[in-house]
């Protein structure tokens, strides 16, 4: 299969801006976080997002586990799936 990638524009588009310097070396979370102490805000990217992000990036290592298949979130087997 042809590899589509997959930026925060969208499936198959190009950054709109470049991203090496900030979002690679996660300076832009870690900049938002200082504000948002400093400042009593909320950070973009909270508790809720991280979880999602974490479940999103462990049920591709299970299905990759699973030879490839389909799995559901919430994953019923919890853990580091490659430790199993």
């Amino acid at each position: 299969k042809e590899r589509i990638p997959l930026t925060s524009s969208g499936l198959g588009k190009k950054e709109r801006e470049d991203i090496d310097g900030t979002v690679r070396n996660h300076s832009a979370a870690l900049i938002d976080l200082i504000h948002c102490l400093e400042n009593g805000e909320e950070p973009l990217c909270g508790l809720d997002e991280g979880t999602s992000t974490v479940s999103f990036a462990s049920s591709v290592f299970e299905s990759h586990r699973q030879g490839g298949k389909e799995v559901h979130l919430p994953l019923t087997a919890r853990g580091n799936p490659l430790l199993r």
